[in-house]
């Protein structure tokens, strides 16, 4: 399918493109050459057709129904677009660096308007965690620093102080891009400590991506008959291939290993 050149720019961040291809509208960075950063469906603009957000939304699987949700990156805003029609009720906070790119994809890819239940804050996400008095149900981190996660990200203090943001029955969901094997090994074994072993990561077909969730609680039943049970109706509710997104995570996680 052809594509169409909507808008070509430079923040003060990044060099950006946004094209028209059908009935989606896609971002990518210019450092990112060809990568797509986010798509959004101008007729279904809730739907995620990025897998690597797809997969990321399976902490959805393990958790109990969020009330609030804070998201550090919002790009092109594809999760927003996701939290807000699948989770009414939840009060939405959303931490991006770039406010230039925030503006762009309110005018260009539909990106909601702030407002009681959505509230967005221009500031970099390393520095509001550390500040943050708030408690989430829900965190997803999905921030990057040129085409990796920032480094920061896996040092055991930033660890904390997500953790720290967290409801007694919440949960952190990574979307991480790691340069070294070892980063990502070093960071792991931390996060398990910091988790008491309540952790799971998994890989998506065709993305380089690494996905982690930490749990800030012990679920109540561990079982592959429970989570299989729960992955049908959530995955019909959220519209999310959850039983493909659990048979990844027992391909890559040891069984009685903590969540699982």
């Amino acid at each position: 399918m052809s594509r169409r050149l909507l808008l070509q720019t430079q923040t003060r961040l990044t060099g950006l493109r946004i094209e028209q291809q059908g009935d989606k509208r896609l971002l990518r960075f210019d450092r990112d050459g060809e990568a797509i950063q986010s798509s959004i469906d101008e007729s279904q603009p809730q739907q995620l057709h990025m897998v690597n957000l797809r997969y990321l939304m399976g902490i959805l699987m393990f958790i109990p129904e969020p009330r609030s949700i804070l998201l550090l990156g919002v790009g092109g805003g594809a999760l927003i677009h996701f939290l807000r029609h699948h989770l009414p009720q939840a009060h939405i906070t959303g931490v991006e660096y770039d406010v230039e790119l925030l503006e762009l994809a309110q005018q260009h890819l539909h990106l909601p308007s702030a407002d009681e239940r959505l509230l967005y804050v221009i500031e970099d996400a390393r520095e509001y965690i550390r500040r943050c008095q708030q408690r989430f149900d829900l965190i997803v981190c999905d921030i990057f620093s040129g085409p990796y996660s920032p480094p920061w990200l896996f040092n055991r203090d930033s660890i904390e102080a997500l953790r720290n943001c967290l409801s007694g029955h919440g949960a952190v969901a990574y979307n991480l891009l790691v340069r070294k094997e070892k980063t990502f090994s070093n960071f792991y074994r931390q996060l398990r400590q910091a988790y008491q072993r309540q952790t799971l990561s998994l890989e998506v077909d065709d993305y380089q991506n690494l996905l982690v969730y930490a749990l800030n609680f012990t679920p109540e039943k561990t079982d592959m008959a429970h989570w299989m049970q729960r992955a049908q109706p959530l995955g019909e509710q959220f519209g999310l291939p959850f039983s493909d997104i659990l048979a990844s995570i027992y391909n890559i996680n040891p069984v009685a290993s903590g969540v699982i």
